[in-house]
């Protein structure tokens, strides 16, 4: 029996559109060692008695509210991104971003307007790394697509 092959790092990758017309989306490099997206469902619930025994326990019923979407990654900083990367997360604008999931010729992506929230950590060296958020903006025009 032949085993799957692995999603490996190099298949998740977030671009950053350009905003121009038609729009261009790149890899930053600034992004380029760890990466995590999670997709979370909010929920709202009700119990339901048991009619015909009032004494049993009630039962739970969840009903979906919304669904929300994370994503952020860190790697080393380069001089141009570290700016693009400041004043996105200062102006507090939305910029349309595509998080490759899988092969590049054959995997999903998600797209959507993110928010950036910004953070250098790291010990004292030559060259610090940071860490990225983004974060989707509250109208859920977040999608999933095929590349094709």
């Amino acid at each position: 029996m032949a085993l799957d092959p692995l999603l490996t790092e190099s298949e998740v990758i977030i671009k950053v559109g350009d905003a121009a017309s038609p729009e261009v989306f790149a890899a930053k490099a600034m992004i380029n060692l760890d990466r995590s997206m999670s997709i979370n469902h909010n929920y709202e619930e009700d119990e339901l008695p048991d009619t015909d025994t009032p004494t049993n326990p009630h039962d739970i019923v969840r009903y979906l509210r919304s669904v929300d979407f994370a994503v952020s990654g860190s790697g080393k900083v380069h001089a141009g991104d570290l700016d693009e990367f400041m004043d996105w997360a200062h102006a507090g604008t939305l910029k349309n971003c595509q998080i490759h999931i899988g092969p590049t010729s054959s995997g999903r992506y998600l797209a959507g307007a993110f928010y950036c929230q910004f953070e250098v950590n790291g010990s004292v060296k030559r060259n610090a790394e940071c860490t990225i958020t983004l974060t989707p903006q509250n109208t859920g025009s977040v999608t999933i697509n095929d590349i094709s």
